[in-house]
């Protein structure tokens, strides 16, 4: 009697949990984290690349739907802003090796949804500005773009143990709405 099947979600979970685990890892190395052989993992994903497109897809796909659960329940734009981090601290957490794997956005799927999800986050700092969460005068882009890194930030401080996953959220908000000098200073 052979092994059972391992279904493609397992798969797709199990390489990323060993990719989380070493971001480097060759399909040999995701096979035999999946328990598969390298000729199976083959079977549904060529190449690497192909793997880690799934992957993104995936993370894509769950980040809108971590998204529109958490912020479903916000009082303002500020709460908004703050459960969308934290639904993005979850991804981070799962897909943490995405924030390297470039190469998957030369996937034209790929590209369009993270261009929509772009174009969400540029429309809750619009109203973030209206509602004077957020000064007028900032481009939507540089907010956009400060959230990423400061979001970067705070998944690599999770990983090195220095902050609470549960205080990320917070502090990645009050960082970029408030900045960290003293209040008044």
């Amino acid at each position: 009697m052979g092994r059972p099947r391992t279904s493609r979600e397992e798969m797709l979970a199990g390489a990323a949990r060993a990719l989380a685990a070493d971001r480097n890892a060759s399909m040999a190395t995701i096979a035999a984290a999946i328990g598969v052989s390298r000729a199976t993992l083959h079977r549904h994903y060529a190449t690497r690349r192909e793997l880690l497109v799934e992957l993104t897809r995936r993370a894509l796909d769950e980040t809108d739907r971590l998204c529109a659960v958490r912020m479903a329940g916000a009082r303002d734009t500020r709460h908004a802003l703050e459960l969308m981090v934290e639904a993005l601290v979850v991804i981070g957490e799962r897909y943490p090796f995405l924030t390297y794997a470039m190469e998957v956005m030369t996937d034209e799927g790929v590209r369009a949804h993270y261009a929509r999800q772009v174009a969400e986050l540029a429309e809750l700092v619009e109203l973030a500005k209206r509602d004077g969460v957020i000064r007028e005068g900032v481009p939507t882009a540089w907010v956009a773009r400060s959230l990423d890194a400061l979001l970067y930030a705070g998944w690599e401080a999770v990983r090195a143990g220095e902050v609470p996953k549960e205080e990320v959220a917070t502090l990645l908000v009050r960082t970029l709405l408030e900045g960290v000098a003293p209040r008044g200073g």
